[in-house]
């Protein structure tokens, strides 16, 4: 047995006594020359001892070609852990130290997690990817020394031996946006306070892909007494994208409480608005005054901008899709079609395989996804272009998605603004608000599916949208109304704490014939209907002290089980019981007339 050596290096001694899973550095011949405690503890072996001890004789020979071939390497061997045979994923890394090569490795338990086929190769794979780099500040032609996994991590490509690179090549390739003087400096600092180093930079591939990577690192003396700088690198793009996605996340979820509430107090006023508005609209006047009818007209679409806008931060607010119908996806591209219409230098594309499923989802929701991004697409186009549109049907065992890519022959985006372009509140247009991308993400999350966007073979934006899919049908079109709502009979309370909305429904209200009450609170809504009669109630769902729209129903359903009411909101995603028709606020004359309509003559409504 070969006894185990004090001078191992001291970035290696780092490597292994730093780390919470099982490391260890051996010789060629698998004599263990260091280990950390959790090793220790795990394979009930020390210094000096050969690892063959407690690895499975059917895996020993395996392990022994792996390390002939002096190359890193990742396999998986049964170790024996306290009678038991464990299944192991081994990482294997060489390092050629001046009195000869040691091996670095790493070793994860991962026999439950295949018991129980959880077993993911990939993320397995990728949390021991890491290789080692050294290199010595000594002019001229500074020059760094790459273990081949840790110059495919850096340069892209993966080599058999070895590699020594000059600054000058290994400057190149780093991303132009990333300080090399300043990494250099903080090495050198960290050096020459006796310190570890951590750093994070970006270096672009020779496919031009941008590639975050991690260095852990220290400094030591070499054998002539000049300082070595050494340390293990680890290509962090996929944690860094994760991190980037739970960010996104937490954000959203802050801004979904905050939208939601300034939605709701938008819709509100906007209510106000678009009541009186379609109420003046709709009245007569007897000069014929036509600019009086213009102004209206710009006020209303003024409004009815608002009323996007507002759509945009409920969307935002809420937590899951309304409603899920099968939505033909040949709907949503005939609607892309009809917005590009009027712009006849914009060209369509439109290729939909025979046989494509529906998406299942909430029509407006989607068909805003969609809006959304062709408006972004035509604005990128101001001289003209292309937009194609196209789908396929994407089968994942029991789950069935449907695949829809937008793509345009515009500039496309950035690579550095790509990681914002789903933010709130941001915008590459002086005139934009920022919420209609951040809008269709948060859309297409809440329906369980994904989007992406990426280089079109144009050079434009290509976003990619993945929906959950359905095999049903759409509805059909619901029929003509069958009632006139130019007059209406009954008896209607209004019930809402905005004394400005209350007065602006119950006006609507009563340009249709109805008698008209009104109530600012619950309390005061039950007294008055305790002594009136009453054919229906529309009801704020949103009440504030001392009792809310739900508290209202309850008691109603109880002392008035006849009687007929809907409820209206300015929130998106509050739960409204079913079989209580819904009025979303901001509405208009004409959709209060449509519903009060309905509600009058339901069966068993005297009318």
């Amino acid at each position: 047995m070969n006894p185990a050596r004090d001078n191992v290096h001291p970035i290696l001694v780092s490597s292994v006594d730093n780390t919470a899973d099982v490391a260890l550095i051996c010789t060629p011949d698998l004599i263990v020359e260091r280990l950390n405690l959790v090793a220790r503890s795990f394979l009930a072996i020390d210094r000096g001892t050969s690892l063959l001890t407690v690895v499975n004789p059917e895996d020993a020979e395996m392990l022994g070609d792996a390390i002939s071939r002096e190359e890193g390497t990742i396999l998986h061997a049964r170790i024996n852990q306290a009678g038991a045979w464990r299944l192991c994923r081994v990482g294997l890394t060489p390092f050629a130290l001046p009195d000869g090569i040691l091996w670095h490795m790493r070793m994860v338990d991962v026999t439950d997690v295949v018991l129980n086929a959880r077993y993911n190769q990939t993320i397995l794979a990728a949390s021991l990817r890491f290789g080692w780099a050294e290199w010595h500040d000594v002019p001229p032609g500074r020059n760094t020394v790459f273990s081949p996994e840790a110059y495919a991590i850096v340069f892209g490509h993966k080599v058999a031996e070895p590699r020594q690179v000059l600054w000058d090549d290994l400057r190149a390739v780093f991303h132009p946006e990333v300080d090399y003087d300043a990494l250099m400096h903080q090495i050198r600092e960290a050096g020459s306070r006796g310190e570890s180093y951590r750093l994070e930079f970006a270096v672009v591939h020779p496919d031009g892909q941008v590639h975050w990577i991690e260095s852990l690192g220290a400094a030591s003396e070499g054998l002539d007494g000049r300082r070595i700088y050494g340390g293990l690198l680890r290509d962090m793009t996929r944690d860094r994208e994760q991190a980037l996605r739970l960010i996104r996340a937490r954000h959203a979820e802050s801004l979904r409480i905050l939208a939601g509430g300034i939605a709701h107090d938008f819709n509100n006023k906007l209510q106000v608005i678009i009541g009186h508005l379609s109420l003046a609209q709709e009245t007569e006047y007897r000069d014929g005054s036509e600019q009086v009818l213009q102004s209206l007209n710009w006020a209303a679409e003024a409004a009815d901008q608002a009323r996007t806008l507002a759509r945009e931060l409920m969307a935002l607010a809420r937590n899951a899709p309304a409603e899920s119908r099968p939505i033909p996806v040949q709907d949503l591209a005939a609607a892309t079609r009809a917005v590009l219409s009027n712009r006849p230098a914009i060209g369509f594309e439109l290729k939909l395989p025979d046989g494509l499923w529906c998406v299942a989802g909430d029509r407006t929701q989607v068909a805003q996804v969609i809006e959304n991004i062709v408006y972004n697409a035509v604005d990128a186009m101001p001289s003209g272009g292309t937009i194609r549109f196209q789908a396929q049907n994407l089968p994942q065992g029991s789950q069935k998605r449907v695949e829809i890519l937008i793509s345009d022959s515009g500039p496309g985006i950035a690579e550095d603004l790509l990681e914002a372009i789903f933010d709130p509140y941001y915008s590459t247009k002086s005139h934009g608000h920022g919420l209609g991308l951040a809008t269709t993400y948060a859309i297409v999350q809440q329906h369980g599916g994904s989007i992406q966007v990426e280089t079109s073979e144009w050079g434009g934006a290509c976003f990619r949208i993945i929906l959950p899919a359905c095999d049903g049908r759409a509805l059909e079109t619901l029929p003509g109304r069958a009632h006139p709502i130019a007059t209406l009979k009954g008896q209607l309370l209004i019930v809402d704490d905005d004394p400005i909305v209350l007065a602006s429904a119950k006006a609507m209200a009563q340009s249709f014939g109805l008698d008209v009450a009104a109530a600012a609170s619950g309390p005061e809504a039950l007294d008055w209907l305790g002594s009136h009669p009453c054919d229906m109630v529309l009801l704020d769902w949103v009440l504030g002290d001392p009792m809310s729209g739900r508290e209202v129903l309850d008691i109603l359903r109880k002392t008035h089980p006849g009687l007929v009411v809907a409820v209206s909101t300015g929130f998106a995603d509050v739960p409204i019981p079913a079989g209580v028709p819904g009025l979303p606020k901001p509405y208009t004359r004409q959709r209060l007339g449509e519903v009060l309509a309905d509600l009058l003559f339901q069966p068993g409504m005297d009318n």
